[in-house]
Protein backbone atom coordinates (compact mmCIF):
# COMPACT_ATOMS: atom_id res chain seq x y z
CA UNK A 1 0.00 0.00 0.00
CA UNK A 2 3.21 2.34 0.88
CA UNK A 3 4.42 1.93 -2.60
CA UNK A 4 1.39 2.41 -4.57
CA UNK A 5 0.54 6.11 -2.67
CA UNK A 6 4.19 6.89 -2.97
CA UNK A 7 4.11 6.12 -7.01
CA UNK A 8 1.03 7.83 -6.88
CA UNK A 9 2.15 11.07 -5.46
CA UNK A 10 5.35 11.12 -6.94
CA UNK A 11 7.80 10.59 -4.19
CA UNK A 12 10.83 8.80 -3.53
CA UNK A 13 10.83 6.86 -0.19
CA UNK A 14 13.95 8.68 0.66
CA UNK A 15 12.11 11.85 1.00
CA UNK A 16 9.63 10.43 3.45
CA UNK A 17 9.86 12.77 6.64
CA UNK A 18 6.80 9.83 8.47
CA UNK A 19 4.34 7.96 7.26
CA UNK A 20 1.47 5.97 8.66
CA UNK A 21 -0.25 2.90 7.32
CA UNK A 22 -3.60 1.97 8.75
CA UNK A 23 -6.65 -0.50 7.67
CA UNK A 24 -9.95 0.69 8.21
CA UNK A 25 -13.51 0.52 5.83
CA UNK A 26 -14.68 2.83 3.34
CA UNK A 27 -18.19 1.62 2.02
CA UNK A 28 -18.33 -1.48 3.31
CA UNK A 29 -14.54 -2.08 1.79
CA UNK A 30 -11.71 -2.87 3.47
CA UNK A 31 -8.65 -0.08 2.96
CA UNK A 32 -5.25 0.90 3.49
CA UNK A 33 -5.33 4.36 4.99
CA UNK A 34 -1.52 6.09 4.01
CA UNK A 35 -0.74 9.44 5.40
CA UNK A 36 2.75 10.67 4.96
CA UNK A 37 4.39 13.93 5.32
CA UNK A 38 7.69 14.82 3.16
CA UNK A 39 10.69 16.49 4.10
CA UNK A 40 9.94 19.77 2.11
CA UNK A 41 6.58 19.47 4.68
CA UNK A 42 4.25 17.93 1.69
CA UNK A 43 1.30 16.29 3.47
CA UNK A 44 -0.35 13.10 1.28
CA UNK A 45 -3.50 11.19 2.40
CA UNK A 46 -4.11 8.41 0.20
CA UNK A 47 -6.99 5.28 0.69
CA UNK A 48 -5.95 2.22 -1.21
CA UNK A 49 -8.56 -0.87 -1.97
CA UNK A 50 -7.13 -3.70 -0.14
CA UNK A 51 -8.48 -6.23 -2.22
CA UNK A 52 -7.78 -4.57 -5.65
CA UNK A 53 -4.62 -2.47 -5.00
CA UNK A 54 -7.10 0.71 -6.48
CA UNK A 55 -6.97 3.95 -5.03
CA UNK A 56 -9.84 5.12 -3.69
CA UNK A 57 -9.23 8.67 -2.28
CA UNK A 58 -5.76 10.62 -3.19
CA UNK A 59 -5.61 14.19 -1.81
CA UNK A 60 -1.87 16.01 -1.22
CA UNK A 61 -1.71 19.62 0.60
CA UNK A 62 1.03 20.97 -1.48
CA UNK A 63 3.61 23.48 0.59
CA UNK A 64 3.16 26.70 -0.71
CA UNK A 65 6.46 28.05 -2.52
CA UNK A 66 8.37 31.15 -1.43
CA UNK A 67 7.47 34.14 -3.12
CA UNK A 68 10.45 34.76 -5.63
CA UNK A 69 11.93 38.61 -4.41
CA UNK A 70 11.56 41.00 -7.48
CA UNK A 71 14.66 42.64 -8.52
Amino acid sequence: AREIALAAAGVRAEDLAEYEIELDTHRGAIIYDVEFTTLNGDEYDCEIDAATGSIVKFEEELRAEPAQPQP
